[in-house]
């Protein structure tokens, strides 16, 4: 499956409210706006690579990975991903493995944890910002759940209800290179399991 500059909005459905993908699958310069689904609002990543490259996310809603479903391998390039809600992974839910390079996830909003992002298996970020994003529980940018590794990325002014405005980490998370500032209560948490963030 190729799509390029195509535009999806207001469908749902139980897995990619947009688009599952079953098979291999690259998306260039597309939009998705304002669809929902149970698993990936936007889109499904099921059985098959994945490439997501130059495109945007907005206002779409799911009860996990309100942006963005990932269920095998996929990579994330200059993709914005703006406004999205989800019980978990308001933009983003990572199930297996991510690579995500230069991506703004800007304003999304998990109603328990992970506003920005939620990582259940191995998630590399390189670049790119994780900002405003607010999570009800834990972990208003990032929930990690596994392990993560940031490079020189930007996690600020993020908002979490009980724990880790910025991060909350529940197992190995690596950061080089990366700011974790400006976050509410506080940029990592629990205290002491992320390495060079000040809490």
């Amino acid at each position: 499956l190729t799509l390029t500059s195509s535009s999806f909005s207001g469908n749902h459905a139980q897995e990619g409210g947009a688009v599952d993908v079953e098979n291999t699958a690259t998306l260039t310069g597309d939009q998705f706006s304002s669809n929902g689904a149970k698993w990936g609002g936007g889109v499904y990543d099921d059985v098959s690579s994945l490439a997501i490259t130059s495109s945007s996310f907005s206002n779409n809603g799911a009860y996990e990975g309100g942006g963005f479903y990932n269920e095998y391998d996929a990579t994330l390039g200059r993709t914005a991903f703006a406004g999205n809600h989800a019980a978990y992974g308001g933009g983003v839910y990572n199930d297996d493995t991510l690579t995500m390079t230069s991506d703004t996830l800007n304003g999304n909003v998990a109603h328990t944890d992970g506003g920005g992002v939620y990582n259940e298996d191995q998630l590399t970020l390189t670049g790119g910002n994780i900002i405003n994003g607010s999570a009800t529980d834990s972990g208003g940018g990032l929930y990690n759940d596994d392990t993560a590794t940031l490079t020189g990325a930007t996690v600020t002014r993020n908002t979490a209800g009980t724990s880790g405005g910025g991060i909350y980490n529940a197992d190995t998370i690596t950061l080089t290179g990366t700011g974790v500032t400006g976050n509410t209560p506080q940029n990592c948490a629990p205290v002491n399991t992320v390495a060079t963030c000040k809490s």
